[in-house]
């Protein structure tokens, strides 16, 4: 009795294919597919013994190259970390060949899969990784909200937001990638974002001037960002210009003021607002 080779069967196989590759403790992805192929040989060897279906041939290909990406981003493994581009090329063109036949269950994992080869691919890589650092900047921001909220309703909190900030900038000012990427509208974007964000860094390491300075310069980096998208990004640099002098004068303010401290009395209840407001409009 000969196996069934048709294109259902084939769709399964790539369906189960997927799923492994995404699992680094099951069994190979390609196991099932080289079976699948062998089989087909052997019972076909006699009819067509140098010609393949090219669906059965790209589906050969791809489930390889799932098992070669699966090794790859193997975190146990000891081996080189990416593939060649035509595989990364080739498993991207599959998937969306095969999208309507990708289960239900295997969907996340398909997008998954997309998103990690866009990154190893010059045309979406910009583009994935301003969406990775904006999406971790709105967790922060999301963070901080939680805090805030949690303390007025006087819940248990703890200020996560600071440790994930501190790590978000750090990696911010030291990727080179992000750095060469000049112009692109994610990227005025990523800066506002960022300006949001600062004042959720710990006070231990940035007190009150080195805030300042830090929305200041990163008001300057929106503004030669958005500078090169066009006319229509106008109102964000003309706004840029006003929050850089704006944060500047703080820093000045700061700076003289710790420098010429006031005498030692009880402030006016003038001044008093006067400093909150001023606290509240530089934050």
């Amino acid at each position: 009795m000969e196996d069934n080779f048709d294109q259902t069967k084939l769709h399964q196989i790539i369906n189960r294919a997927l799923a492994k590759a995404m699992d680094f403790s099951g069994d190979a992805a390609n196991t099932e597919m080289n079976i699948f192929y062998s089989r087909y040989l052997e019972q076909h060897n006699t009819k067509t013994p140098q010609i393949l279906p090219e669906e059965l041939v790209k589906a050969f290909d791809f489930c390889n190259d799932l098992e070669e990406y699966r090794n790859v981003t193997d975190a146990y493994a000891n081996k080189d970390n990416t593939l060649i581009e035509i595989q990364y090329r080739r498993m991207l063109t599959t998937l969306s060949r095969y999208d309507e036949y990708i289960l239900p269950e295997n969907k996340a994992a398909q997008q998954l899969l997309e998103t990690n080869i866009r990154r190893h691919l010059p045309e979406y890589k910009d583009d994935i990784l301003l969406d990775d650092y904006n999406n971790e900047a709105d967790r922060i921001y999301k963070l901080k909200k939680e805090y805030d909220n949690a303390i007025r309703k006087k819940k248990p909190a703890t200020k996560d937001y600071e440790r994930r900030a501190l790590n978000f900038f750090k990696e911010l000012f030291t990727n080179e990638d992000l750095h060469d990427i000049k112009k692109h509208p994610k990227k005025v974007m990523l800066y506002e974002k960022c300006i949001d964000i600062v004042n959720c860094l710990p006070s231990s390491h940035y007190n009150r001037t080195a805030k300042y300075k830090l929305k200041r310069d990163l008001n300057y980096g929106l503004l030669r960002t958005a500078s090169l998208l066009g006319e229509e990004y106008a109102p964000i640099i003309q706004k840029a210009r006003f929050e850089m002098k704006r944060y500047q004068k703080a820093i000045e303010k700061t700076q003289y003021f710790s420098e010429n401290p006031p005498p030692k009395r009880k402030l006016s209840i003038e001044e008093y607002n006067r400093r909150k407001f001023e606290e509240w409009y530089y934050c």
